[in-house]
């Protein structure tokens, strides 16, 4: 690399705003259909009013789960087998580092996109 090169990793689309969540729906639209949501219990609570308008305005399947609160095998093949159990092709996590850490590591085994929020 020159002295003046610069690697750059940002996600493909960033989006922030006053109810933002009450967007999301359209954002995983572009993605698939049918969703894992991955999260804490208050990162579930706070983005579920919002989820629930804006997938069931856009026809879009979810499948709220909680995250049990440690990044390890166990949790992540759990995860894994729920999001395959219900054919999910989009995987959103709603919390904190390690939340969006196991969402990250699902999205991975499956090969399928993940937003984060």
């Amino acid at each position: 690399m020159g002295e003046h090169t610069q690697i750059i990793i940002a996600p493909g689309r960033y989006v922030q705003g006053r109810n933002a969540i009450y967007e999301i729906g359209e954002h995983v639209s572009l993605l698939g259909d049918r969703v894992l949501v991955i999260g804490g219990k208050r990162g579930l609570a706070v983005t579920r009013e919002g989820r629930n308008k804006s997938f069931t305005e856009k026809e879009i399947f979810q499948v709220e789960e909680l995250f049990r609160g440690e990044v390890c095998n166990s949790e992540i093949e759990r995860l894994t087998g729920i999001a395959k159990q219900h054919n999910c092709n989009v995987l959103v996590a709603c919390g904190g580092g390690k939340a969006i850490d196991a969402a990250k590591a699902v999205a991975n085994n499956l090969k399928i996109p993940s937003v984060m929020r």
